[in-house]
């Protein structure tokens, strides 16, 4: 083999390890957002559970802060609200990532938990509106009612959507009207059937101001996708919860929701053993392929040695024959049925025998530190009885 041939092999060796790196380089980059949602999700469960149950031991401090949550609507009721947009406007906009907080921070600001079964969707509803708590889940917009419910009462829960870390209210265009989504608060559950859907500027707050008499809930986001210049707003209407139909979680939400992270993290083991193992291996027949082994059998049919039989040596698949000094490698037994070739390449090949392609065999080097090769006899070689007398007397010399 010329000295140009093992450069260029050599070369190819490095293109294709660079490739496997950048193609798993690749599949880490496409997979960060599906990983990231399911973590985001991880926690909204987590926080999800401590409310709920917080509020299953009926503790005096959370029924004391629903009925702080109604004297306050009952104020709003008879002043007139005024939406503060400006919160959630700020942080559409803004470019930079918030510092992280402990999940006791959010736990301590969660007040409700929305569910949309139609999208999927079941996330707590946070008491502030600030880059923290949207990138987490769903806000109060500060100056509308607490979702507590009952006559003139207007609350505006926001969330995001497009983030690449979490899906949070990206699908909410698929809802439409007289679809229902609900508010579980405490261990109150109430139901909202969507009664109007409109696109307006971000700051128009006409369409979420409190109407005498109604129970009423507002969820806005941006649009269009990832551009954010208008607000979509989806108003439902207070229908009678029905335990039957609406007690329902979906299926994808009481699941994928809780213990998606932990299938990633299989995955990212096992893609972490196969890459090892394809390290390993690329390694190993990098290590293996530098040694140089003397190939050297007998052939005997009947204890009386076959001269001139003749083997090609081709790749472990027998698809491609194996050149040496420009010409295709073949093996002839001489008068002793001795087959031979010196300095073979450390590897994994085929000899062929030439009376019949049909019948080969395989030879590897094992290991690196080994100094001849190891034959493998298929079937089809063992299948045939003239065959069997040959791979009998078969020995190293």
């Amino acid at each position: 083999m010329s000295k140009n041939t093992v450069k260029h092999k050599k070369r190819w060796r490095v293109l294709d390890a660079a490739m496997i790196g950048f193609l798993l380089l690749g599949i880490g980059v496409l997979l960060y957002p599906f990983i990231q949602n399911s973590l985001n999700d991880f926690l909204d469960q987590q926080i999800i559970s401590y409310y709920q149950g917080k509020a299953n031991h009926e503790n005096e401090q959370a029924i004391q802060q629903v009925a702080e949550m109604e004297k306050e609507n009952a104020e709003l009721a008879k002043k007139g609200n005024s939406p503060g947009v400006n919160s959630f406007n700020q942080s559409v906009d803004q470019k930079k990532t918030p510092e992280k907080q402990e999940v006791g921070y959010y736990k301590k600001h969660t007040i409700a938990v929305i569910r949309i079964p139609k999208i999927s969707v079941e996330l707590p509803v946070f008491d502030l509106t600030n880059d923290l708590t949207l990138q987490k889940g769903s806000a109060l917009l500060l100056g509308t009612s607490y979702p507590t419910g009952g006559k003139s009462t207007h609350a505006v829960i926001s969330a995001h959507r497009g983030l690449p870390e979490a899906e949070l209210f990206t699908d909410l265009p698929k809802l439409k009207i007289n679809d229902k989504f609900y508010i579980d608060i405490n261990r109150q559950h109430h139901a909202y059937q969507i009664e109007k859907i409109q696109v307006v500027e971000p700051t128009e707050t006409k369409s979420l101001l409190i109407q005498p008499g109604r129970d009423l809930v507002t969820l806005m986001t941006c649009t269009p996708y990832m551009v954010n210049t208008q607000r979509l707003l989806v108003t439902g209407h207070r229908v009678p919860y029905v335990q039957k139909n609406d007690g329902k979680r979906p299926v994808q939400t009481s699941l994928w929701k809780k213990y998606g992270i932990f299938i990633w993290i299989a995955v990212g083991i096992l893609a972490l053993v196969f890459l090892g193992w394809l390290l390993y291996h690329f390694m190993f027949l990098a290590t293996i392929t530098k040694q140089r082994v003397d190939l050297r059998f007998r052939v005997y049919q009947k204890d009386e040695p076959l001269v001139n039989y003749q083997f090609d040596l081709k790749n472990a698949s027998g698809r491609r024959k194996i050149f040496r000094d420009g010409e295709p490698i073949v093996l002839t037994t001489d008068e002793t049925g001795l087959a031979s070739i010196d300095a073979l390449k450390g590897g994994y090949y085929r000899l062929i025998c030439r009376p019949d392609s049909q019948k080969s065999f395989k030879i590897k080097l094992q290991k690196p530190q080994d100094q001849r090769f190891t034959f493998i006899f298929n079937k089809t070689f063992k299948g045939r009885r003239e065959f069997v007398e040959k791979i009998e007397h078969i020995y190293y010399s």
